[in-house]
């Protein structure tokens, strides 16, 4: 499919008009000497930035480094909707994150620019339903993981239901452990679970370290958290990543010392 044909059907689609070639050969031609790598892909997504003229454009990346942030470039790209949104509205969101214990609002909307789309009403109601189930800084919490904003209850109250049961278990706090961990909180319920299955693993190799040591350090355990999919997963990947991340080896060697390979067992039945 053509640059055109795909520009002109999301244009079609979602604005009912048909823009004209030259207006598209310039837009993407202007974009692309402002620093966007794709500047199909940004006006497939939000068409409506054909009809932005360049001076707003570039007073509004002038803007966001006025601001403090370092490339407004990457956060439009992330964003394309920010080039709608008025620096009064930037500002306010700014202003009402800082009112609300958050120290560092711009580096928040920075790892996660759909912030600005959020209402204080929603901010304010996932603070105060984080903290009836217990967590005592949510405002930590969210600044650790900023996407927690946008996960559902419904999906939270799952995570905390399985790590309840697992932390009877194992005698340990899982409101503890998701406050020190919290993007276990955007994690499907089965990484959680073979990230348990690893941690268990992990401490009876390493007896005389603490169970939440572990769970905070064991560094394929958080390789797997963070980053890894779940699909094809193998063992030599986890091995060869955690090693690049990890600050102490003793601890990958420890999982995989004996000669049954307690980790390739546990991920082949997960």
């Amino acid at each position: 499919m053509s640059t055109y044909t795909e520009i002109v059907k999301a244009c079609v689609a979602r604005h009912h008009y048909t823009p004209k070639t030259e207006n598209i050969d310039s837009k993407i031609a202007g974009l692309k000497e402002r620093g966007f790598k794709d500047p199909v892909k940004m006006i497939v997504s939000s068409p409506s930035i054909l009809g932005y003229a360049f001076e707003n454009i570039d007073s509004k990346i002038a803007g966001l480094k006025e601001r403090g942030f370092k490339d407004p470039v990457k956060m439009i790209v992330s964003l394309p909707s920010i080039l709608n949104y008025a620096f009064e509205n930037i500002d306010s969101k700014i202003a009402g994150l800082k009112e609300r214990g958050f120290k560092d609002p711009v580096k928040m909307i920075v790892s996660l620019p759909s912030i600005l789309s959020l209402a204080f009403e929603n901010i304010d109601s996932k603070i105060a339903g984080l903290k009836e189930r217990g967590f005592k800084d949510p405002v930590k919490m969210i600044v650790s993981s900023p996407s927690i904003l946008g996960y559902a209850f419904e999906n939270i109250d799952s995570k905390i239901k399985y790590l309840k049961r697992v932390g009877v278990l194992c005698g340990i706090n899982s409101t503890n452990v998701i406050e020190n961990i919290p993007v276990i909180l955007g994690c499907s319920i089965k990484k959680v679970k073979l990230t348990v299955g690893i941690l268990f693993k992990h401490c009876k190799a390493t007896p005389s370290v603490s169970i939440m040591r572990n769970c905070l350090f064991c560094p394929i355990q958080k390789q797997v958290l963070t980053s890894l999919e779940m699909n094809n997963i193998l063992v030599t990947d986890l091995i060869r990543i955690s090693k690049k991340r990890s600050e102490n080896m003793s601890e990958v060697v420890d999982v995989l010392s004996d000669n049954d390979d307690r980790l390739s067992r546990l991920l082949c039945s997960s």
